[in-house]
């Protein structure tokens, strides 16, 4: 078996935004609702309500995680947030990881990046774009 030492670091596998999720209390699998990558929006700063879905292999139990969201177009940081993980595990060969983000300010209309991050670094990250009603129809 090998040790802490030699495990492999954390590995993405996917980032979902969606509306929300539930936890099915028959089989503990997680259900996403309303899947989406654009907020439309008629006026900025817009403040919104969504959650983001991470699945990763090789994670600590133990290790310190968060979400970030970067403001791409100034490069700063949004909104950063901890995640606590549930298993009882201490090395979680899979986990997903769901979060509720409330009252987020995104101040202007382009770019942004969802990001997950562990005590080693940067993991993976999913980007949201917010654009003016008339923008969308381009899309």
């Amino acid at each position: 078996m090998p040790s802490h030492k030699e495990l492999p670091d954390p590995t993405p596998l996917a980032m979902i935004l969606c509306d929300g999720f539930s936890r099915d209390g028959l089989n503990d699998k997680l259900h996403l609702n309303g899947l989406f990558g654009t907020f439309v929006t008629a006026s900025v700063p817009f403040h919104a309500t969504f959650a983001a879905y991470a699945a990763i292999t090789n994670i600590r139990r133990s290790q310190a995680c968060h979400f970030e969201i970067i403001d791409a177009q100034n490069n700063t940081i949004a909104r950063s947030e901890e995640v606590q993980l549930q298993k009882p595990a201490d090395l979680m060969v899979e986990t997903v990881i769901a979060n509720y983000f409330t009252n987020v300010e995104l101040p202007e209309y382009g770019n942004y990046f969802v990001q997950f991050w562990t005590r080693k670094g940067y993991i993976m990250e999913r980007r949201l774009l917010v654009v003016a009603p008339e923008i969308e129809e381009q899309l």
